[in-house]
C-alpha cells in the first residue's frame, strides 16, 4: 500500500518544477494572448478600412459610369444630329449637281447643235451650189 504514494520530497520537488515552469511559460501566454488580441483589433481595423474603401470604390465607380454613360448619350444624340444634317445637306447638294448637270447639258447642246445645223446647212447649200453650176454647165452644153 505504501509503495505506490510517492514520499512527500518528490511531490513537493514536483510543484517546485511546474512553478518554475508555470512562472516561464505564464508570461508567454499572457505575452501572446495580448498580441493576439491587438492583431484581432488591428485586423477589424484594417477591415474596416477596406470595407470604407471598396464602398467608396464603387460609389466613384457608380458615378463616373453615370457621368460617362451621360457623355456617351449626349455625344450620340449630337452625332444622330450631325448625320441628319448630314445627309439633309447631301440631298440639297445632289438636287444642286443634278441642276448643274442639266444646266451644262443644256449649254454643251446649245454649242454643239448649231454647229452641226451650220454645218448642214452649208453643206446643203454647197451641194445646191454644185448641183446649179452642174445644171448650168449642162444647160451651156446644150445651148
Amino acid at each position: 500500500m505504501g509503495n505506490n504514494i510517492p514520499p512527500i520530497a518528490e511531490k513537493v520537488k514536483f510543484w517546485e518544477e511546474q512553478d518554475k515552469i508555470n512562472q516561464v511559460v505564464i508570461p508567454r501566454l499572457i505575452e501572446m494572448n495580448d498580441s493576439i488580441k491587438s492583431l484581432t483589433t488591428q485586423l477589424g481595423e484594417v477591415d474596416k478600412k477596406i470595407s470604407f474603401s471598396e464602398s467608396r470604390i464603387q460609389k466613384n465607380i457608380k458615378e463616373d459610369l453615370a457621368k460617362i454613360s451621360g457623355d456617351l448619350n449626349i455625344s450620340i444624340v449630337t452625332l444622330e444630329g450631325n448625320i441628319k444634317s448630314l445627309n439633309e445637306a447631301t440631298v440639297i447638294f445632289e438636287k444642286k449637281l443634278n441642276a448643274l448637270e442639266v444646266e451644262v447639258t443644256t449649254k454643251l447642246n446649245s454649242i454643239i447643235f448649231p454647229k452641226k445645223y451650220k454645218i448642214l446647212i452649208y453643206a446643203a447649200s454647197l451641194i445646191a451650189l454644185v448641183s446649179l453650176l452642174i445644171t448650168i454647165f449642162i444647160l451651156g452644153l446644150i445651148i
